[in-house]
Protein backbone atom coordinates (compact mmCIF):
# COMPACT_ATOMS: atom_id res chain seq x y z
CA UNK A 1 0.00 0.00 0.00
CA UNK A 2 1.66 3.33 -0.91
CA UNK A 3 1.55 6.93 0.54
CA UNK A 4 1.01 9.92 -0.51
CA UNK A 5 3.37 13.26 0.03
CA UNK A 6 3.08 16.50 0.71
CA UNK A 7 4.95 18.42 -1.66
CA UNK A 8 4.83 15.56 -4.32
CA UNK A 9 8.00 14.80 -6.45
CA UNK A 10 10.30 17.51 -5.44
CA UNK A 11 11.68 19.39 -2.30
CA UNK A 12 12.64 22.74 -2.64
CA UNK A 13 15.52 24.11 -0.52
CA UNK A 14 16.02 27.92 -0.70
CA UNK A 15 19.44 29.71 0.05
CA UNK A 16 21.61 30.66 1.47
CA UNK A 17 22.70 27.40 1.96
CA UNK A 18 25.59 28.73 4.20
CA UNK A 19 22.76 27.68 7.54
CA UNK A 20 20.19 25.20 8.53
CA UNK A 21 17.37 25.00 5.80
CA UNK A 22 14.47 22.88 7.11
CA UNK A 23 11.76 21.40 5.15
CA UNK A 24 8.63 19.51 5.77
CA UNK A 25 7.36 16.49 4.62
CA UNK A 26 4.07 15.25 5.15
CA UNK A 27 3.38 11.36 4.76
CA UNK A 28 -0.35 10.60 4.87
CA UNK A 29 -1.47 6.86 4.86
CA UNK A 30 -4.79 6.44 3.00
CA UNK A 31 -5.50 3.08 3.41
CA UNK A 32 -7.97 1.52 6.02
CA UNK A 33 -4.68 -0.40 7.66
CA UNK A 34 -2.02 1.09 9.37
CA UNK A 35 1.49 0.85 7.24
CA UNK A 36 5.00 1.40 8.13
CA UNK A 37 7.43 4.01 5.90
CA UNK A 38 11.17 4.19 6.12
CA UNK A 39 12.98 7.25 4.48
CA UNK A 40 16.53 7.19 2.32
CA UNK A 41 18.49 9.66 0.90
CA UNK A 42 21.47 9.28 -2.10
CA UNK A 43 22.90 11.65 0.91
CA UNK A 44 22.86 10.93 4.01
CA UNK A 45 25.62 13.07 5.39
CA UNK A 46 23.77 16.06 3.88
CA UNK A 47 20.34 15.74 5.02
CA UNK A 48 19.20 14.81 8.22
CA UNK A 49 15.45 13.44 8.72
CA UNK A 50 13.32 13.11 11.95
CA UNK A 51 11.95 10.57 11.86
CA UNK A 52 13.51 8.71 9.42
CA UNK A 53 10.84 5.79 10.23
CA UNK A 54 7.80 4.69 12.08
CA UNK A 55 4.29 3.60 11.74
CA UNK A 56 1.37 5.66 10.03
CA UNK A 57 -2.29 4.47 11.71
CA UNK A 58 -5.35 4.64 8.90
CA UNK A 59 -6.35 8.36 7.42
CA UNK A 60 -3.73 9.44 9.53
CA UNK A 61 -0.19 11.64 8.08
CA UNK A 62 2.96 12.33 9.84
CA UNK A 63 5.02 15.09 9.24
CA UNK A 64 8.98 14.35 8.51
CA UNK A 65 11.71 17.16 8.61
CA UNK A 66 14.44 17.62 6.33
CA UNK A 67 16.96 19.25 7.19
CA UNK A 68 19.64 20.66 4.70
CA UNK A 69 23.32 20.64 6.77
CA UNK A 70 25.39 23.96 6.58
CA UNK A 71 27.46 24.27 3.51
CA UNK A 72 30.76 26.26 3.48
CA UNK A 73 29.64 28.41 1.04
CA UNK A 74 26.88 28.30 -1.50
CA UNK A 75 26.88 26.67 -4.99
CA UNK A 76 26.79 28.62 -8.14
CA UNK A 77 23.41 29.54 -8.98
CA UNK A 78 23.40 27.68 -11.78
CA UNK A 79 24.12 24.95 -9.89
CA UNK A 80 21.89 21.41 -10.53
CA UNK A 81 21.07 19.42 -7.23
CA UNK A 82 20.93 15.42 -7.85
CA UNK A 83 19.84 14.53 -4.42
CA UNK A 84 17.07 11.98 -4.18
CA UNK A 85 15.04 10.93 -1.34
CA UNK A 86 13.42 7.67 -1.53
CA UNK A 87 10.24 6.87 0.69
CA UNK A 88 9.16 3.39 1.27
CA UNK A 89 6.10 1.89 2.83
CA UNK A 90 4.65 -2.02 3.56
CA UNK A 91 1.01 -2.53 5.32
CA UNK A 92 0.51 -3.75 8.84
CA UNK A 93 -1.41 -6.90 8.64
CA UNK A 94 -2.99 -8.42 11.44
CA UNK A 95 -1.13 -11.32 11.83
CA UNK A 96 2.21 -8.93 11.54
CA UNK A 97 1.16 -6.40 14.54
CA UNK A 98 3.09 -8.06 17.23
CA UNK A 99 6.61 -7.84 15.48
CA UNK A 100 8.52 -4.40 15.58
CA UNK A 101 9.45 -2.14 12.90
CA UNK A 102 12.70 -3.57 12.33
CA UNK A 103 11.66 -7.08 12.48
CA UNK A 104 8.40 -6.27 10.02
CA UNK A 105 10.93 -4.84 7.10
CA UNK A 106 13.63 -7.31 7.84
CA UNK A 107 10.58 -10.42 7.44
CA UNK A 108 9.30 -8.21 4.26
CA UNK A 109 12.51 -7.69 2.62
CA UNK A 110 13.24 -11.28 2.92
CA UNK A 111 9.98 -12.97 2.21
CA UNK A 112 7.60 -10.28 0.35
CA UNK A 113 9.73 -7.81 -1.29
CA UNK A 114 7.08 -7.13 -3.90
CA UNK A 115 4.76 -5.74 -1.26
CA UNK A 116 7.26 -2.85 -0.80
CA UNK A 117 6.12 0.58 -2.68
CA UNK A 118 8.58 3.19 -3.26
CA UNK A 119 8.19 6.50 -3.76
CA UNK A 120 11.16 9.24 -5.49
CA UNK A 121 11.55 12.46 -4.54
CA UNK A 122 14.10 14.68 -6.05
CA UNK A 123 15.89 17.68 -4.24
CA UNK A 124 15.81 21.34 -6.46
CA UNK A 125 17.75 24.06 -5.16
CA UNK A 126 16.11 27.89 -5.26
CA UNK A 127 16.78 31.18 -5.11
CA UNK A 128 16.41 32.86 -1.41
CA UNK A 129 12.84 33.78 -0.80
CA UNK A 130 12.21 37.49 -0.02
CA UNK A 131 12.19 37.78 3.37
CA UNK A 132 15.48 36.22 3.54
CA UNK A 133 16.57 39.23 1.08
CA UNK A 134 18.58 42.49 2.52
CA UNK A 135 16.15 45.75 2.08
CA UNK A 136 16.74 47.37 -1.20
CA UNK A 137 19.01 50.53 -1.37
CA UNK A 138 18.44 52.95 -4.08
CA UNK A 139 21.58 53.20 -6.58
CA UNK A 140 24.02 55.15 -5.82
CA UNK A 141 24.14 57.48 -8.97
CA UNK A 142 20.11 58.66 -8.58
CA UNK A 143 19.87 61.71 -6.24
CA UNK A 144 17.90 61.16 -2.91
CA UNK A 145 14.70 62.18 -3.09
CA UNK A 146 14.30 65.88 -1.14
CA UNK A 147 13.81 66.11 2.25
CA UNK A 148 11.43 69.07 3.83
CA UNK A 149 13.16 71.38 5.68
CA UNK A 150 12.14 72.30 9.09
CA UNK A 151 13.29 75.39 10.68
CA UNK A 152 14.18 74.55 14.40
CA UNK A 153 16.48 76.59 16.96
CA UNK A 154 20.10 75.40 17.53
CA UNK A 155 20.39 73.50 21.13
CA UNK A 156 23.07 74.75 23.80
CA UNK A 157 24.93 70.96 23.11
CA UNK A 158 25.03 71.73 19.30
CA UNK A 159 27.76 73.99 17.45
CA UNK A 160 27.70 75.16 13.67
CA UNK A 161 30.57 76.01 11.40
CA UNK A 162 29.79 77.04 7.46
CA UNK A 163 31.12 74.98 4.67
CA UNK A 164 31.11 75.14 1.20
CA UNK A 165 27.31 73.74 0.86
CA UNK A 166 25.91 75.28 3.76
CA UNK A 167 25.75 75.08 7.58
CA UNK A 168 26.46 71.96 9.22
CA UNK A 169 26.40 70.75 12.78
CA UNK A 170 28.66 68.49 15.22
CA UNK A 171 28.22 68.12 19.15
CA UNK A 172 30.65 70.26 21.14
CA UNK A 173 33.71 68.34 22.85
CA UNK A 174 33.04 70.14 26.27
CA UNK A 175 29.38 68.63 26.42
CA UNK A 176 30.32 64.75 24.60
CA UNK A 177 33.65 64.76 27.55
CA UNK A 178 30.75 65.43 30.53
CA UNK A 179 28.99 62.59 29.10
CA UNK A 180 31.99 60.37 29.37
CA UNK A 181 32.11 61.62 32.37
CA UNK A 182 28.88 60.13 34.14
CA UNK A 183 30.09 57.11 35.67
CA UNK A 184 33.13 57.63 37.19
CA UNK A 185 35.59 55.05 39.49
CA UNK A 186 34.94 55.97 43.14
CA UNK A 187 37.23 54.15 45.99
CA UNK A 188 36.68 53.25 49.34
CA UNK A 189 38.24 54.20 52.59
CA UNK A 190 40.34 51.17 52.43
CA UNK A 191 42.11 51.94 49.16
CA UNK A 192 39.71 49.27 47.22
CA UNK A 193 38.41 50.71 43.80
CA UNK A 194 34.83 49.94 43.20
CA UNK A 195 32.98 50.19 39.83
CA UNK A 196 29.82 52.52 40.93
CA UNK A 197 27.28 54.14 37.95
CA UNK A 198 26.78 57.18 39.73
CA UNK A 199 26.71 60.20 38.73
CA UNK A 200 29.37 63.24 39.85
CA UNK A 201 28.83 64.71 43.11
CA UNK A 202 28.27 68.52 42.79
CA UNK A 203 27.71 68.71 46.79
CA UNK A 204 31.59 68.56 48.13
CA UNK A 205 32.18 71.22 50.45
CA UNK A 206 35.25 72.98 50.96
CA UNK A 207 35.86 71.35 54.61
CA UNK A 208 36.57 68.04 53.01
CA UNK A 209 40.11 69.19 52.12
CA UNK A 210 40.50 71.31 55.32
CA UNK A 211 44.46 70.40 57.35
CA UNK A 212 42.95 71.49 60.48
CA UNK A 213 39.76 69.16 59.97
CA UNK A 214 41.90 66.37 58.75
CA UNK A 215 44.50 66.65 62.12
CA UNK A 216 41.48 66.66 64.60
CA UNK A 217 40.36 63.39 62.76
CA UNK A 218 44.49 62.11 63.19
CA UNK A 219 43.98 62.40 66.63
CA UNK A 220 41.04 61.44 67.51
CA UNK A 221 42.00 58.35 65.42
CA UNK A 222 44.81 57.79 67.92
CA UNK A 223 43.28 58.19 71.17
CA UNK A 224 41.14 55.47 70.43
CA UNK A 225 43.60 53.27 69.47
CA UNK A 226 45.36 54.12 72.95
CA UNK A 227 41.85 53.36 74.20
CA UNK A 228 41.83 49.92 72.44
CA UNK A 229 45.40 49.28 73.58
CA UNK A 230 44.63 49.88 77.10
CA UNK A 231 41.76 47.87 77.02
CA UNK A 232 43.78 44.85 76.16
CA UNK A 233 46.08 44.97 78.60
CA UNK A 234 44.16 45.43 81.25
CA UNK A 235 42.29 41.74 79.99
CA UNK A 236 45.62 40.59 79.47
CA UNK A 237 46.37 41.36 83.14
CA UNK A 238 43.26 40.09 84.53
CA UNK A 239 43.35 37.12 82.56
CA UNK A 240 47.36 36.16 84.09
CA UNK A 241 46.02 36.74 88.08
CA UNK A 242 43.36 34.30 87.27
CA UNK A 243 45.74 31.86 85.55
CA UNK A 244 48.23 32.37 88.72
CA UNK A 245 44.92 32.16 91.09
CA UNK A 246 44.25 28.73 89.24
CA UNK A 247 47.67 27.24 89.47
CA UNK A 248 47.78 28.56 93.22
CA UNK A 249 44.74 26.70 94.54
CA UNK A 250 45.50 23.48 92.29
CA UNK A 251 49.06 23.54 94.23
CA UNK A 252 47.44 24.03 97.72
CA UNK A 253 44.65 21.07 96.78
CA UNK A 254 47.53 18.56 95.86
CA UNK A 255 49.87 19.24 99.28
CA UNK A 256 46.59 19.11 101.44
CA UNK A 257 45.47 16.05 99.43
CA UNK A 258 44.55 12.96 102.25
CA UNK A 259 43.90 9.34 101.52
CA UNK A 260 41.51 7.18 103.82
CA UNK A 261 43.06 4.12 104.94
CA UNK A 262 40.80 1.47 107.49
CA UNK A 263 38.58 4.16 108.13
CA UNK A 264 41.07 7.00 109.07
CA UNK A 265 41.85 9.65 107.72
CA UNK A 266 46.06 9.82 106.66
CA UNK A 267 47.80 13.07 105.97
CA UNK A 268 49.98 12.38 103.33
CA UNK A 269 54.14 12.72 103.82
CA UNK A 270 55.23 15.86 102.46
CA UNK A 271 58.75 15.67 101.03
CA UNK A 272 61.50 16.26 103.28
CA UNK A 273 64.18 18.44 101.77
CA UNK A 274 67.33 17.07 101.71
CA UNK A 275 69.67 17.18 105.13
CA UNK A 276 66.67 16.53 107.11
CA UNK A 277 65.14 13.90 109.19
CA UNK A 278 61.35 13.12 109.99
CA UNK A 279 59.92 14.72 113.22
CA UNK A 280 59.03 10.88 113.97
CA UNK A 281 62.94 9.97 113.94
CA UNK A 282 63.71 12.73 116.07
CA UNK A 283 61.88 11.91 119.03
CA UNK A 284 62.24 7.79 118.67
CA UNK A 285 66.10 8.74 119.09
CA UNK A 286 65.70 11.26 121.66
CA UNK A 287 63.45 8.45 123.92
CA UNK A 288 65.86 5.63 123.12
CA UNK A 289 68.60 7.87 124.22
CA UNK A 290 67.13 8.77 127.37
CA UNK A 291 66.07 4.96 128.25
CA UNK A 292 69.71 4.11 127.48
CA UNK A 293 71.07 7.09 129.90
CA UNK A 294 68.63 5.98 132.69
CA UNK A 295 69.39 2.10 132.29
CA UNK A 296 73.44 2.21 132.37
CA UNK A 297 74.12 5.31 134.06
Amino acid sequence: MSVELKPPGQLSFHRPFTQLVKEILTVRNPNPEPVAFKVKTTAPKQYCVRPNSGRIEANQSVEVQVILQPMKEDPPADFKCKDKFLVQSVAISPERETLTLQDLWSTTEKQARETIKETKIRCVYLPPVEDNLPPASPPPNLPLPPQPSIPSRPSPSISQKETANGLTTEPIKDEKKDQLQAYKLHEDSNGHNNMVGSFPDHTRSADDDNPARLRRQLIEAQEEIKRLNHTIDNYKQELSTAQMRQRKSEEAASSKRNSSIGGFSVKTQEKIPEGYYPFEVVIAAAVGAFLFGVMFF
